[in-house]
């Protein structure tokens, strides 16, 4: 027997079964691991050389203080999934915070400072020549060394209190932080310079600076801060007390100038037996406060 005809006598007006069901649900019992690697930033701390330990800290809200205050933020850029991006913060409070920081800085400049890592004084056997006052202090024993072939041969320096004053006395320090601070001589102004470069720093800097703390802790990207699944999407980079930061300063062009106190003898007095010490660069090994 042949399966009936499922139409109307009407042609014009074919019903199917198609037409007539009910919305079901179904388990299809098939099941699959899935599974993915998923890759974050790894460790990778910085690595420094020629490093002095500041004994006073700077105070970490000059670079956070919670999810909505931070003086870098990051993104996960929609062109590139799996990268980051970062910036100076676009929020008006991120000048303010690079002020604080150079006012913070310049009282760490002023506090005792720890050389026994850097050059030349790890040169010395006697541990004397490891620790000053003040990178002020640091800078006057670097001339002295240089100059005259020991740190504490600062005897023939007549302005020892203006270099060490010079270093440590941020003269700028009330001077809005728009562009870089450009004082008169290279060893004014040090706190203001370094914050100054610091809210300047261009993206692959501030990019760089990200990829760094999230790669030693990765749970500053958590949603504390970012609670908005999507790329694109600003996040403040979180520092805490008890994070190191490292800032850089280059020593150079230290020339000695014979003072017209000694008379005649400076008439004949040839400077360039006095050597000029050759260029340094010392990383600051600061802790957050």
């Amino acid at each position: 027997m042949s399966a009936p005809n499922n139409t109307t006598v009407d042609a014009s007006y074919n019903v199917t079964i198609d037409d007539y069901h009910v919305p079901i649900a179904v388990n299809l019992r098939a099941l699959v691991d899935a599974s993915a690697a998923v890759s974050v930033f790894g460790p990778s701390a910085e690595t420094v050389s020629n490093v002095v330990w500041c004994t006073l800290p700077l105070d970490v809200s000059a670079l956070y203080v919670d999810g909505t205050k931070a003086l870098f933020e990051f993104w996960e850029p929609s062109d590139a999934r799996g990268t980051i991006k970062a910036q100076i913060s676009a929020e008006r409070d991120a000048q303010a915070r690079a002020q604080h920081f150079a006012v913070s800085l310049a009282s760490v400049l002023q506090g005792a400072m720890d050389a026994s890592a850097a050059n030349p004084f790890q040169n010395y056997a006697s541990r004397e020549y490891d620790n000053y006052a003040s990178f002020g202090d640091l800078a006057l024993a670097y001339a002295a060394e240089g100059m005259f072939g020991h740190p504490s041969a600062t005897a023939a320096i007549t302005n020892d209190e203006e270099i060490v004053n010079g270093f440590n006395n941020d003269a700028s320090k009330n001077t809005a932080i728009t562009s870089a601070a450009t004082p008169t001589q290279a060893n004014q102004a040090l706190a203001q310079r370094l914050a100054a470069k610091l809210y300047e720093s261009v993206e692959a800097v501030a990019t760089a600076i990200a990829q760094v703390v999230l790669g030693q802790d990765a749970s500053r990207a958590t949603n504390e801060d970012n609670s908005e699944r999507q790329v694109d999407q600003k996040a403040a980079l979180r520092f805490y007390a008890g994070d190191v930061v490292y800032v850089a300063i280059k020593l150079t062009t230290f020339r000695a100038t014979i003072g017209a106190a000694i008379g005649t003898i400076a008439q004949n007095y040839n400077t360039e037996i006095i050597p000029t010490p050759a260029d340094e660069t010392y990383y600051l090994r600061i802790t957050l406060a």
